[in-house]
């Protein structure tokens, strides 16, 4: 039986700060928010092993959380 617990973080890249404008490669419009702050998460791992002479078994949990993530909107305004 074991367990880990792994803790992330991330801090938002300048095109997710400051872009306003087409993404061509995406086919998007980019509008960037400067008052992203960073994204943190935490995973937590859990497994036991059984082993005999002609089986074995492995059974693993894990659990994730994050906090701070940032969402993207593909909202497109149709040109008239």
């Amino acid at each position: 039986m074991g367990a880990s617990v792994a803790r992330a973080f991330r801090t938002p890249d300048v095109n997710e700060l400051y872009s306003e404008g087409p993404h061509l490669a995406a086919n998007s419009y980019d509008v960037g928010n400067p008052s992203l702050e960073m994204e943190t998460g935490l995973g937590i791992d859990v497994f036991g092993r059984v082993t005999g002479q002609r089986l074995s078994a492995e059974a693993t949990w894990f659990r994730g959380f994050a906090t701070g993530t940032t969402r993207t909107s593909t909202r497109m305004r149709r040109e008239r």
